[in-house]
C-alpha cells in the first residue's frame, strides 16, 4: 500500500491499522520513495493525487478502489463494500474521497491540535463542504433510488431523508459541544432543530420547564388528549366516509396523523427531555392557536423545527444582503420543500404548495403595511391585542390549505397510506384483518422507545459511571448501544413502511416477524428476571416510563409472534 508519508492524517491511519494489515499480508511504502514510483509505474505527481495499492498479481488500484481493497481485509466492512456496488453511493464515495484527498494537509494540521480546537480551525471552504455534502446526500439518494416505492412510502422516505439532512446541517457547527449520548438524542429522539438550545449549558427546571413555558405536566396532558382525539380520526371516521366522500376521508385521516405525531407523540418527547433529563428541548408545536399574528404563528408557534433551521441556513445568511429578500426566501424554500414531499410523491399538483406559502408571505406583508395598522386595526400588527388577530390567522392559514394538500396528494398518497394501515378495513375484530394496523402501531412504538433508550443514558449517567472503565470497554459499550438503537430504528421503519407485507404470511415475512418476536421476547424476560430498576425510579414519570416500556415489549412480542404464525 502506497501512502503519503508527509500527510499526518495518512500516517496516523497507517499507525492505527498497520499491525492488523501487516498480519494480513500488506506492506507499506511511502509515495515519495523511488521504490513506490517504480512499483506503481507512475510519476510522482500522479502518485500524490491519491492512495495506490499494488496487488500480488500486479494490478494497481487507486483511490476508492484501493480503499475498498484494503477494507476487504476486515469482515466488519462488508456493509460498506456492499453499498459501494450501488452506482450513486459509489459516486458519492468518490466525491468524498477526492474532497478529503485534496484537503488532507489542512485536515492533518487541524488533527494535530487539541480536540477542542481541532474542528474550529478547519478551512472555511472545507468546513462548508463537509456541512452541506452529507446533508444533501441522503435527500438525493432517496429522491433518485426510491421512486419505485408506493407513493406514500416514497413520501415518508423523502421526509426522513430531509429530516436527517436538516439535522446534520444544524448539528455540524455545534459538534464540539455534543457528547455521544446527546448527539444520538438530537438525531433520533427529538424532532426539533434548535441545536443551540439542545446542546446548551443552561437547562430548564425539570419540574416546570423553561421560564414562561407551560408546566411539563400540562404539556404531557395536552399531548395525551391529542393522541386520544387522533385515533378515531385515523381508524374510525375514514371508514365511515370512504364510500361516499373519499377525499374527506383522506383529510380526516391526515388531520388525525398531524394530531397523533406533531401534537401528540413528538410533543411528549420534548416533555420527557425537559422533565426527565433536564434538557432544553422546545416542543415542535408551541400552542399555534394562541397566535394573534401570522408572523408569530410561522416564526414561533407552528413547526418550530423548520423555523429554527430556516432562520439559521436561509434567513441569517441572506439578511446580510437584504432582510426583506431573506424573509421571502424562507417562504420560498418552505414551498419547495413541501413540493418535494407532497407533489413529487403524488406526481401532480406541482406549484400549489409553493403558491400556498406565497399567499402566507403576502398576508404577512398586509399585516405589516402601515395602511393596515391604521385603517384595519383588527388585521394589522396591533391585532395581537384583539380577537380579530386570531381570526385573521385562522382564515389565512386554513382557507388556502387545499393548495398545500391538493386533491392529487390526498387521492394518490394519503388514501393508499390510510388503506395500508387499516383505516378502511372491515371485518370486526378478526385479527387477520387487523394485523397491518397492529404492525403499523408497533412501528410507531419502535421509533418512540428509541427516545427512552437514549434518555436512559442520562438517567443512569453513563458518562460518569463508565468513566472508570478502560477506553476499549467504554467504546464497546457505546458501540453496542448504538447498534441496538440502529436495530430498533430498522424494526420501526420496516413496520411503518411495509405493514401489509409483514402480515402477508410469506416465508420471508414470517421469518422477519419471528426474529423480531424472539428479540423482544428475550428482552421481556430480561426485564422481569434480571433488571432491578427500583433504586432509579425516583419520579412518577420514570416509573410510568419503565412500566410503559414493559408493556411495549409485551406488545411487540405478541404482535410479531401473531404475524409469524397466523395462517
Amino acid at each position: 500500500m502506497l501512502f503519503d508519508a508527509g500527510c499526518g492524517l495518512c500516517a496516523r491511519t497507517v499507525v492505527r491499522f498497520g499491525d492488523a494489515l501487516v498480519a494480513r499480508g500488506f506492506r507499506f511504502l511511502s509515495l515519495q520513495s523511488q521504490e513506490a514510483i517504480a512499483l506503481a509505474s507512475a510519476s510522482r505527481d500522479e502518485l500524490m493525487t491519491q492512495m495506490h495499492v499494488v496487488t500480488c498479481d500486479g494490478r494497481t488500484l487507486r483511490g476508492v478502489d484501493g480503499v475498498l481493497y484494503v477494507a476487504s481485509a476486515f469482515s466488519w466492512t462488508f456493509p460498506i463494500r456492499l453499498a459501494a456496488r450501488v452506482p450513486i453511493v459509489r459516486r458519492g464515495m468518490d466525491a468524498v474521497y477526492r474532497l478529503v484527498a485534496r484537503n488532507r494537509y489542512r485536515l492533518s494540521c487541524n488533527l494535530s491540535t487539541t480536540p477542542s480546537r481541532q474542528r474550529s480551525r478547519i478551512d472555511p471552504d472545507l468546513d462548508r463542504e463537509l456541512r452541506w455534502a452529507p446533508a444533501l446526500l441522503p435527500i438525493a439518494f432517496v429522491a433518485t433510488l426510491c421512486r419505485g416505492l408506493p407513493a406514500w412510502a416514497y413520501m415518508w422516505t423523502l421526509a426522513i431523508g430531509i429530516y436527517f439532512g436538516c439535522k446534520w446541517l444544524t448539528w455540524w457547527p455545534r459538534r464540539d459541544r455534543s457528547s455521544l449520548a446527546r448527539t444520538l438524542g438530537f438525531f433520533f429522539a427529538w424532532p426539533g432543530m434548535d441545536a443551540d438550545a439542545f446542546f446548551g449549558k443552561e437547562q430548564p427546571d425539570r419540574k416546570g420547564g423553561s421560564a414562561g413555558a407551560s408546566p411539563c405536566q400540562n404539556a404531557a396532558l395536552a399531548a395525551s388528549i391529542n393522541i386520544v382525539v387522533a385515533l378515531p380520526l385515523i381508524w374510525v371516521v375514514p371508514r365511515l366516509l370512504i364510500a361516499s366522500h373519499p377525499l374527506l376521508a383522506g383529510w380526516c385521516g391526515m388531520i388525525g396523523l398531524v394530531l397523533l405525531l406533531h401534537f401528540g407523540l413528538l410533543n411528549l418527547l420534548s416533555t420527557a427531555w425537559r422533565n426527565v433529563a433536564g434538557v432544553n428541548a422546545p416542543p415542535l408545536m408551541n400552542r399555534p392557536l394562541a397566535a394573534r399574528s401570522l408572523a408569530d404563528f410561522w416564526s414561533r408557534r407552528w413547526n418550530t423545527a423548520f423555523s429554527a433551521i430556516a432562520n439559521e441556513v436561509v434567513f441569517k445568511p441572506m439578511a446580510r444582503i437584504n432582510s426583506t429578500l431573506a424573509f421571502a426566501a424562507v417562504f420560498l424554500v418552505s414551498g419547495l420543500i413541501h413540493e418535494l414531499v407532497i407533489s413529487l410523491p403524488a406526481r401532480s399538483g406541482f406549484g400549489k404548495p409553493t403558491l400556498y406559502f406565497m399567499t402566507q408571505l403576502g398576508a404577512i406583508a398586509i399585516e405589516r403595511m402601515k395602511v393596515s395598522r391604521h385603517k384595519m386595526p383588527g388585521f394589522g400588527l396591533r391585532a395581537a391585542r384583539h380577537r380579530s388577530g386570531r381570526l385573521y390567522v385562522l382564515v389565512v392559514t386554513i382557507v388556502p390549505l387545499p393548495l398545500l394538500f391538493h386533491d392529487a396528494f390526498v387521492a394518490n398518497v394519503m388514501l393508499p397510506f390510510l388503506d395500508s394501515i387499516g383505516s378502511f378495513a372491515r371485518g370486526g375484530f378478526m385479527l387477520p384483518h387487523k394485523l397491518p394496523l397492529l404492525l403499523f402501531v408497533a412501528g410507531l412504538l419502535h421509533l418512540s422507545i428509541t427516545s427512552a433508550g437514549i434518555l436512559m443514558t442520562f438517567v443512569l449517567d453513563w458518562r460518569k459511571n463508565l468513566a472508570p472503565l478502560c477506553a476499549l470497554t467504554r467504546e464497546i459499550v457505546w458501540t453496542h448501544a448504538l447498534f441496538v438503537l440502529m436495530t430498533i430504528v430498522a424494526f420501526g421503519l420496516v413496520s411503518l413502511a411495509l405493514p401489509t407485507t409483514l402480515a402477508s404470511g410469506s416465508p420471508l415475512a414470517r421469518a422477519v416477524c419471528g426474529f423480531i418476536a424472539l428479540f423482544w421476547g428475550i428482552r421481556l424476560i430480561i426485564q422481569f428476571v434480571l433488571f432491578d430498576a427500583r433504586p432509579h425510579m425516583t419520579k412518577p414519570l420514570l416509573k410510568l416510563g419503565y412500566h410503559g416500556l414493559t408493556l411495549c415489549f409485551a406488545y411487540f412480542t405478541l404482535t410479531y409472534a401473531l404475524a409469524a404464525v397466523m395462517p
